[in-house]
């Protein structure tokens, strides 16, 4: 009985399909975690380019404000240093002082309660009187297309 050196032997014909099988499987596995990934991302709403719901940004500048800062008691929690909003989205600022302030590029008057609505993109920088002379605010506006908040 005479071997052709060319044809594989029994053990390398098993151990070839083996490999085949694994690698099919690998390749299987892989293309199952993919589909996952882009199920739950559409889950997600990451791609689905859905507008999400506008929000309203509230801040309130309380009586004595304007004295606070001339003493150098700055509150730093009465206006964002940077907001970031979409198009859509509003602001409101509600100014019990007795004095204007200046937040960002809005002025409010005294006793003034402020709304405004972004109508569209761009960043808007201004001094910012709560936080003290020389601070600028900063408000950048996005545009309205967002990931669908779940």
């Amino acid at each position: 009985m005479s071997t052709d050196r060319n044809e594989p032997t029994t053990d390398e014909s098993t151990g070839g399909r083996v490999m085949a099988k694994g690698l099919a499987l690998a390749a299987l596995a892989i293309g199952m975690v993919a589909a996952i990934t882009v199920v739950v991302a559409l889950g997600m709403g990451s791609s689905s380019g859905e507008r999400r719901a506008s929000q309203t940004f509230s801040y309130v500048v309380p009586a004595g404000t304007g004295a606070d800062v001339e003493r150098g008691n700055v509150r730093t929690d009465l206006f964002p240093d940077y907001l970031e909003v979409q198009v859509g989205d509003t602001i409101t600022i509600d100014n019990r002082d007795d004095r204007t302030h200046i937040l960002g590029p809005f002025s409010v008057r005294p006793g003034e309660q402020f709304r405004y609505e972004f109508v569209e993109t761009g960043t808007y920088r201004g001094a910012c009187t709560v936080h003290g002379d020389g601070h600028e605010a900063v408000v950048r506006v996005l545009d309205a297309i967002a990931p669908a908040v779940a």
